[in-house]
Order: C-alpha cells, then structure tokens, then sequence
C-alpha cells in the first residue's frame, strides 16, 4: 500500500505476541499463501468462552464469499466512476495492469481494502 495501514480487527479479546515482518516487504504473500508464510498476527491471551462463539469453518466461507462479492462491486462502481485521464496511447509492448491496486491507483485501493476489512 506504498507506506499506508490497514487496520484489520479481532474476533477476540487478546494480545499480540508477534506480528509478520514480512508483510511489511511483501503485502502480496498474504493473498499468495495465507495459511503459511502470510500469516498476520500471533494472538496470545484468548479467553476460552471467546473461542466457542466463533463461527465455524462453513459460516466463516460463506461470509467471506460474500465480501468478496461485496469488495468486486466496490471495485466495479469504483471504475465506472472514474472520470480520469485514458493516459497514454499504449504500445504492443506495454503489459496491462490485472490487479487491484494498480488498476485503481495507490489511494482507492487501500480505501475500498478497509471497507472490506470492518
């Protein structure tokens, strides 16, 4: 995000034990391989009764599902929006832009990131 932060919440009281450095040099390793080298935070201090409230694997895939929907058309209301500047006429070597963040720019992406994040 060029510098920037996106807070992101949870789902239970605790402490931060230890955070990923390495987000820091490479944000997109969380997208990339989430459930190992992506990993975001250490929690330490979890009440028990916090725990047996969380929703399960299925609820947990269904609303996720859901956001993504939600995130997509953010993104798409975004761009149909956007009354900028077409740029430069492209040459047959110049590649386009498929992700995210570089097809709405530094500052919208991180914004519509921490609408989807609640």
């Amino acid at each position: 995000f060029d510098g920037g932060c996106v807070r992101v919440g949870t789902p239970v009281a605790a402490q931060v034990s230890a955070r990923n450095g390495l987000l820091d040099e490479d944000p997109g390793v969380l997208v990339r391989d989430s459930y190992g080298e992506g990993w975001i935070v250490d929690l330490c201090h979890v009440e028990e009764s916090e725990l047996a409230q969380l929703m399960s694997a299925d609820a947990a895939r269904r609303q996720a599902r859901l956001d993504l929907r939600l995130f997509r058309r953010r993104i798409a209301l975004h761009l149909l929006a956007d009354d900028s500047d077409i740029g430069p006429p492209l040459s047959d070597e110049v590649e386009l832009p498929s992700d995210p963040w570089h097809v709405l720019g530094g500052a919208a992406y991180p914004e519509l990131v921490r609408e989807l994040v609640h």
